[in-house]
């Protein structure tokens, strides 16, 4: 099955405008609309998206202009930091820069979860996916979810993605067999 892999569009929050941070600001439509003309030529049939405000706002929109069903998938959330979550990404990276890629694999930060615990969930959601036997959809998820997906799809090493900082709107192209060995 075709994926194109989305970060989801630019919020008021990443944006610094005010209204409801997690609603798409006036820089997402751009994105959208660059979205709709990658869905459109790889022919997408569904938009799957996180629970997250930030990602449902993009796939309803994108869903929407390309007249297919918009689909809430649990398990493509953003990895959960914890008490880390109110942090800035530099004070996260800044403190994960500190662990090896193993160490950084397991490592809870509190109350939070792992790569790998992530991966698990991501591995889960893709399976999910795949199961509604579509040809080709889009999958509306976060920055570091994609990080740790890409790998999981290509069966590249997950140190290749290590410094991918998906932007607001980015997708990736792949194509989903199942497991990559």
């Amino acid at each position: 099955m075709k994926l194109v892999i989305i970060r989801h569009a630019e919020t008021n929050k990443i944006a610094g405008l005010p209204g409801e941070p997690d609603g798409l600001s006036p820089a997402s439509q751009a994105q959208i609309e660059k979205l709709v003309e990658t869905c459109r030529s790889e022919n997408v049939e569904a938009v799957f998206h996180s629970p997250q405000a930030r990602a449902a706002y993009t796939a309803e929109a994108l869903a929407a202009s390309l007249n297919v069903p918009s689909l809430e998938q649990p398990g493509l959330e953003e990895r959960n930091f914890g008490d880390w979550d109110e942090w800035e990404w530099p004070q996260i990276a800044a403190e994960l820069d500190k662990l090896t890629t193993e160490e950084r694999y397991t490592f809870v930060p509190p109350n939070g979860e792992s790569w790998q615990q992530m991966e698990e969930r991501l591995r889960v959601a893709l399976q999910a996916i795949a199961s509604k036997q579509y040809q080709s959809a889009a999958v509306i998820t976060h920055s570091g979810a994609i990080r740790a997906l890409l790998p999981i799809i290509t069966g590249e090493p997950k140190e290749s993605t290590l410094n991918l900082l998906a932007e607001n709107g980015q997708a990736f192209v792949v194509e989903y067999q199942g497991e990559a060995e």
